[in-house]
């Protein structure tokens, strides 16, 4: 694990250093860049949510837009297990289009995931990264907790106690055993 780094919480709640863009460095192909994320996105999810999203997310997105991961991270998540005492961590393969959230939100809630959970990105087998929107809406815009919803087992956990703290994680991840790149 990187020096400074706790399982859930991260060096800092802000993201004081681009996280983000160490992830991308690490886990993504240079031949596949992120995909931009588009200025005012964020404000028209905002406005018919009714909540503040937390600004590190937001903040890390607009700089560097939504990653694409290579199989490397699902290949260090399975080959480097966490210990029983640390909370589990699912590979990320995508993060959703802040244009797309509210209505893949809606269609997973149709699927059976919690009415409080809005899902800003997915694992390798489609289960939901999510912000519960209680928390969102008492937040005004604070890093908020991270929550991990599996859809097969209907069950949900928290993962990490920001999205700068999710990212933090994947980068404290050892390198896979064997590299598919």
């Amino acid at each position: 694990m990187l020096a400074g780094f706790s399982v859930l919480k991260g060096r800092n709640a802000q993201a004081s250093e681009d996280v983000l863009a160490a992830f991308i460095q690490r886990w993504c192909h240079p031949d596949h860049p992120a995909d931009p994320v588009a200025p005012g996105a964020f404000d028209i999810l905002e406005q018919e949510l009714g909540v503040k999203l937390p600004s590190d997310y937001k903040e890390l997105l607009l700089r560097n837009g939504r990653p694409s991961p290579t199989l490397r991270l699902l290949t260090a998540v399975v080959d480097h297990p966490v210990a029983w005492w640390q909370a589990y961590l699912p590979d990320l393969a995508a993060l959703t289009d802040p244009s797309e959230i509210s209505e893949d939100t809606k269609t997973w809630q149709e699927a059976g995931m919690p009415d409080h959970f809005l899902k800003f990105g997915w694992d390798s087998l489609g289960n939901a990264f999510c912000f519960r929107l209680d928390e969102l809406g008492s937040r005004n815009g604070a890093p908020a907790e991270v929550w991990f919803w599996d859809h097969d087992l209907g069950d949900s956990f928290k993962v990490a106690d920001s999205f700068t703290a999710l990212i933090e994680r994947y980068l404290a991840l050892p390198d896979p055993v064997s590299d598919l790149d």
